[in-house]
């Protein structure tokens, strides 16, 4: 055998040896994206749960009225720098301007004494809505 036609094997083998390469570096990475797809398939799915959202220190009347948990909830909001102080004001005015109906009267002015304790509303709010429930304004 002489040199060149040497020369053209060792050619030959290098261009064989090169495309596998080229080859094996496509396939590696295709077969592990693979193994990964069917090692995620073939988990259990897990919900992700969170915690729950405590809206307040003090915990809700047995019979929670509509008016407190919506304030509590704006509270919420607000201390979360979800929605802005004046946000708040503007839905709390119109929370406690609608008309209402308490089927527990004496359960409703506990309720709102504990929004002007916890200072979700201001002493002046409190007395109209005591006045409201106990339908004193008539």
């Amino acid at each position: 055998m002489d040199k060149l036609e040497l020369d053209d094997r060792v050619s030959h083998l290098e261009r064989r040896v090169s495309l596998l390469f080229a080859l094996l570096a496509l396939v590696i990475p295709v077969g592990l994206i693979g193994a990964i797809m069917f090692t995620a398939r073939s988990m259990p799915y897990a919900p992700v749960t969170s915690p729950p959202v405590v809206l307040s220190e003090r915990p809700l009347l047995p019979h929670a009225f509509a008016f407190e948990t919506e304030l509590r909830s704006l509270l919420d909001l607000q201390q979360q720098g979800l929605i802005t102080s004046d946000d708040f004001g503007v839905k709390k005015v119109d929370i406690l301007g609608r008309s209402m109906e308490f089927g527990d009267e004496v359960g409703a002015v506990k309720a709102a004494k504990a929004l002007n304790d916890d200072h979700i509303i201001t002493t002046a709010e409190y007395e109209v809505l005591k006045r409201k429930i106990l339908k004193l304004d008539k």
